[in-house]
């Protein structure tokens, strides 16, 4: 706001205090710091980790046992939520903050989540920002801070060029997406034909059943090719492509049993959704793509 000088310092202060009213954080860390020259600040057991920590390594609210980032996921946002009081018609701005040592791969899966978190719920999100900006040293933990978009001037303050090097740029997703209907024929359609199963375009809910036996047709067949998958990846890998889209199968198989398709869409979801959270190594990257 200073930097555009429409602005006076009564104005900047009003808006910061705003800000600050419209806005929540909170975080989780496996363990705390390590102060150079001094340890870690305090002891943290192994299986279990520190909810509502300090940015400054200061203990938490609670110590609470390691759980999955979805439910990590879950604990925080239904905080904020409660605690900053966003809904269905107001936009947000969100901001995952790496507290120093969470790797790449980690930061994604909870990003991944908040998305989810916040689609379930259809929250939109109007500018989401991910990456390290405010760390703890070294704490391997994360922090979300959600901001209401009370002022449409936030989202110019947050895309306004900088060249300052830790600030990265925010991601515009928009509205939550939701399944397309089944009357609007964003679908597809199983047929069978002397030569097997193939994919046409058409009704899905009316060929749901068959959609299921080409799925379930595909893990047979993985399932099958197991030892054979093996080896030929053995000549050149760690022999474990077969057992790895085995699993897979498996797994597939078993969300079939529940599951009630009304979209082509939701098909793929929970399938990539299988790959994503049961399937390890590249096998598991490729299905969720």
């Amino acid at each position: 706001m200073a930097e555009t000088g429409k602005y006076s310092a009564e104005q900047i202060e009003a808006m910061s205090n705003k800000l600050n009213e419209n806005a929540g954080t909170m975080g989780v860390s496996l363990y705390p710091c390590s102060v150079p020259g001094h340890g870690k600040m305090f002891d943290m057991p192994n299986d279990m980790m520190e909810v509502g920590l300090g940015i400054h390594g200061e203990p938490g609210c609670r110590r609470e046992a390691i759980e999955s980032a979805d439910k990590i996921v879950n604990t925080i946002m239904t905080k904020l939520q409660e605690v900053v009081k966003f809904t269905k018609e107001e936009p947000i701005v969100l901001l995952i903050n790496n507290l120093g040592g969470v790797s790449q791969i980690e930061m994604g899966i909870i990003r991944s989540e908040v998305v989810k978190w916040c689609r379930q719920h259809s929250i939109q999100i109007a500018r989401l920002l991910c990456g390290t900006y405010m760390t703890s040293l070294d704490g391997h933990g994360i922090s979300l801070t959600a901001l209401k978009v009370f002022d449409k001037e936030i989202l110019d303050f947050l895309d306004a060029p900088t060249s300052a090097p830790g600030w990265h740029g925010a991601d515009k997703l928009g509205r939550p997406e939701t399944a397309p209907s089944s009357d609007k024929g964003q679908s597809i359609e199983v047929q069978t034909s002397s030569k097997g199963i193939t994919l046409t375009k058409g009704r899905f809910l009316e060929q749901a059943e068959l959609a299921k036996k080409c799925v379930l047709a595909v893990c047979d067949k993985m399932n099958a090719m197991e030892s054979e998958l093996n080896a030929l990846d053995g000549a050149a890998g760690d022999g474990d492509c077969g057992s790895t889209f085995a699993h897979a199968a498996k797994a597939i198989n078993e969300r079939m049993k529940t599951l009630e398709l009304n979209s082509a869409q939701q098909l793929l979801f929970n399938i990539s959704e299988v790959f994503e959270q049961e399937v390890g190594g590249t096998g598991g990257a490729v299905g969720i793509l």
